[in-house]
C-alpha cells in the first residue's frame, strides 16, 4: 500500500512536495490545507506546472474540481481545506497518516502538535525548529525514533550542505567549514490564489519572479548544519544571498582539513563515501562545468568537480555545489517520511 500524506501549506515548499509525491508511486496525497488558496487554483497549478516538473512521469489529469476536493485521473481524491489551526485539520478523516508542515508557522512541538491531535502519526516540519530534533536521511535510527512523532528537516540550504559534509567527515577530519549560498528569490505566498476568478491565477504565479534585486539573507543554513552534525558546532561560517534567478542554487563550499590531501584524493574519497553512505540518493558528482539551469528538476545536490580545487598545501578544499532547492528539499521530506513509515510498519513474514 502507498504511504498517505497530507500537506499543510501550499507555498513553494508545499507545492514542490505535492509534485514530488504525485510523481512517486510510493505516496498518495490525500489532502492539502491552506487558507490562502482555493481548490480550483491548486488544480490549475497541477495542470500548468506538474507536466514541466515531471515531463517523463505518468501523466496527471485533473478530472473534477469542487470547492473542497480535486479528483485526479478519475480515481485519486485530494481534499482541500482552509483550516488555519492544525487542530482543525482532520487528517484522520482525510486518510493522511503523515503530515508535511510547510507553512513555516508551526515549527515548535507545541504549535505543531495539533496535527497529531488531528490524527497524524508523524509530522515533518519543513523548517528549522527551536525545540524539535533536526534529522536527515543518514541520521541514526535512534535519533530519528527519539524525535517522533514530530521531527524537523531544517532549512533547505543547511539540508543540502549537511549530507556533503557528513560524507566527507567519514573519510577525513574536517576542522572548519565556510560556505556562501546564492539562490533565487523566495516568493511570497501567492495573492489571488484564493480567488475563484481564473484571471487572478496567472498573476499569483508570476509573483514568484517579480523581485529581481540581489539581497543578503539570514537563511544560510548554518544552524541546521550544526544541528545535524554536532561535531562541527562552532566551526561553520556561512552566508547567503538571494539573486535574480528563477531557480537553482549555487553553494561555494570551502572545507579545511587537518591532514593534507590532494584534490584527486578528495574527489575519490568523496565518491567512495557516497557509495558507502546513505547519502547516495541525495548527492551526485557532475564532471562538467555547470550553471544554475543545469540543476533544475534534479532532486540531488550536484558536486561540480570541474569547478572544485585544492590549495597547494592540500589542507583547503573548495567545492562548488548546485541544487534545485525546492526539488531537492521536497525529496528530503519524502525520504524522511519513508524512513519513519518503515519504523511504524513492522516487517512482513
Amino acid at each position: 500500500m502507498s504511504i498517505t500524506i497530507g500537506i499543510n501549506g501550499f507555498g513553494p515548499v508545499g507545492k514542490s512536495a505535492l509534485f514530488a509525491a504525485l510523481a512517486d508511486p510510493s505516496f498518495t496525497v490525500t489532502a492539502v490545507v491552506d487558507a490562502s488558496v482555493c481548490a480550483a487554483y491548486i488544480a490549475y497549478v497541477i495542470e500548468q506546472e506538474y507536466p514541466r516538473r515531471n515531463p517523463a512521469g505518468t501523466p496527471i489529469r485533473v478530472t473534477d474540481t469542487r470547492k473542497d476536493q480535486i479528483v485526479l485521473n478519475d480515481t485519486q481524491v485530494i481534499y482541500v481545506s482552509a483550516a488555519q489551526d492544525p487542530q482543525l485539520s482532520l487528517w484522520k478523516q482525510y486518510g493522511a497518516r503523515y503530515v508535511l508542515e510547510c507553512t513555516g508557522l508551526y515549527t515548535t512541538r507545541s504549535r505543531s502538535w495539533g496535527h497529531v491531535t488531528g490524527g497524524a502519526a508523524g509530522v515533518f516540519i519543513a523548517a528549522a525548529s527551536a525545540d524539535i530534533n533536526t534529522v536527515m536521511a543518514s541520521s541514526a535510527l535512534e535519533r530519528l525514533s527519539a524525535s517522533l512523532p514530530v521531527c524537523a528537516a531544517g532549512t533547505p540550504i543547511g539540508a543540502a550542505v549537511a549530507p556533503v559534509l557528513d560524507a566527507l567527515a567519514k573519510v577525513m577530519e574536517v576542522e572548519r567549514v565556510n560556505y556562501t549560498a546564492l539562490y533565487g528569490t523566495q516568493p511570497q505566498h501567492p495573492i489571488g490564489a484564493k480567488s475563484e476568478d481564473s484571471r487572478d491565477w496567472r498573476q499569483a504565479r508570476l509573483q514568484s519572479y517579480a523581485n529581481c534585486a540581489m539581497a543578503s539573507s539570514r537563511d544560510n543554513g548554518a544552524e541546521t548544519v550544526c544541528a545535524l552534525l554536532p561535531h562541527l558546532a562552532g566551526h561553520v561560517s556561512a552566508g547567503a544571498f538571494q539573486v535574480p534567478v528563477l531557480q537553482g542554487c549555487a553553494i561555494d563550499l570551502v572545507v579545511y582539513t587537518k591532514e593534507a590531501m590532494s584534490a584527486d584524493v578528495v574527489a575519490s574519497a568523496f565518491a567512495h563515501s557516497m557509495v558507502d553512505s546513505e547519502s547516495t540518493a541525495s548527492v551526485c558528482i557532475a564532471n562538467r562545468p555547470m550553471i544554475s539551469v543545469d540543476c533544475i528538476g534534479n532532486s540531488r545536490v550536484m558536486l561540480d568537480v570541474a569547478s572544485s580545487s585544492s590549495s597547494t598545501d592540500g589542507k583547503v578544499h573548495r567545492m562548488v555545489l548546485w541544487v534545485d532547492v525546492e526539488c531537492y528539499y521536497a525529496a528530503v521530506l519524502l525520504s524522511l517520511v519513508k524512513q519513519v513509515h518503515a519504523i511504524h510498519t513492522p516487517p512482513g513474514p
